[in-house]
């Protein structure tokens, strides 16, 4: 049996240094300050957890259920079960689908555009590039044209 269990059970080593402090005098004791108040020397849990929920505006529910039962052994209270409901958990996920679903289609949009502007870019050197081409071309064909109208019109003066 431990001192959790029997208010009558006390720690060994802490009574033998208040033995020895009542013979000797003054020593260190574990203490404990809890909302401004020192707690020394044989500290009870009970005494201890209760300072500790009496410190808050509202009590958490792990004090409220303390209290209901007064047994800091509960294993319900050392576990605190605490259990999140269906319709939270379902909204979360909502959530987290929802932004997602919106931060794909940002960056959907965001991958058009600049695949748009790739190809208005290749298409436009394509089209130089043709243009080039195309005028080498005529330039080729009107030189063409030219030498061989020269020589067209020599025959025709012999």
């Amino acid at each position: 049996m431990n001192a959790m269990q029997d208010p009558g059970v006390f720690n060994k080593k802490i009574d033998a240094q208040l033995d020895y402090f009542k013979e000797y005098g003054p020593q260190l004791f574990p203490s404990l300050v809890i909302n401004n108040q020192t707690f020394r020397g044989q500290l009870e849990v009970e005494a201890v957890f209760n300072a500790i929920c009496a410190g808050f505006y509202t009590e958490p529910h792990y004090c409220r259920k303390y209290l209901e039962t007064n047994d800091i052994n509960n294993i319900d209270l050392i576990l605190m079960k605490t259990r999140h409901q269906a319709h939270h958990v379902a909204m979360y996920i909502g959530c987290i689908m929802l932004l997602t679903a919106i931060a794909f289609c940002f960056y959907r949009r965001h991958a058009k555009r600049e695949m748009k502007k790739e190809m208005n870019q290749q298409i436009e050197s394509a089209v130089n590039q043709y243009m080039a081409l195309s005028n080498k071309d005529t330039e080729a064909s009107s030189r063409a044209d030219r030498t061989s109208g020269k020589g067209q019109d020599r025959s025709i003066e012999l």
